[in-house]
């Protein structure tokens, strides 16, 4: 079983390493740079990894709307978690671009200011998505 896992791990580390590479018009490999950057694949990638899958999977072009604002909040999560809240901001902001009424757009930009110490900022964006969006669970608080 342990090698199963083993080789298992290696052709996932291998397919990533394709995709990484592959050109945008190669929908297989696109899909790979989603799956990772949103967190859908089995196999643990490093930090830098699902950045690097999330920049592919955006500069792609190959994904609007909800995909593409998923992608963005994705990749704000990375960025805050790299320590990087400016960045991640921006991503929220585009994310909102490609979807408007996503709630959790709304809930990661609050996230980003509270890791700025902007309180205020990020109390006013959670306020306002729980009363656009009242029965959402991201949006309660106390």
């Amino acid at each position: 079983m342990r090698n199963l896992l083993r080789n298992t791990g290696v052709v996932l580390l291998v397919a990533w390493a394709s995709a990484s590479n592959a050109s945008p018009g190669e929908g297989g490999a696109i899909a790979f740079r989603f799956g990772i950057c949103l967190g859908e694949v089995s196999q643990p990638f490093s930090v830098d990894q699902r950045l690097g899958a999330c920049n592919a999977a955006i500069e792609s072009k190959e994904y609007t709307g909800h995909e593409l604002a998923d992608l963005y909040l994705n990749r704000s999560s990375i960025l805050n978690e790299k320590g990087e809240a400016a960045a991640a901001q921006s991503d929220v902001a585009e994310a909102l671009k490609a979807w408007p009424s996503i709630v959790e757009a709304v809930v990661a930009r609050a996230e980003s200011y509270i890791r700025q110490d902007k309180y205020d900022l990020a109390l006013a964006d959670l306020e306002k998505a729980a009363d656009n969006s009242p029965n959402a669970y991201l949006v309660h608080f106390d």
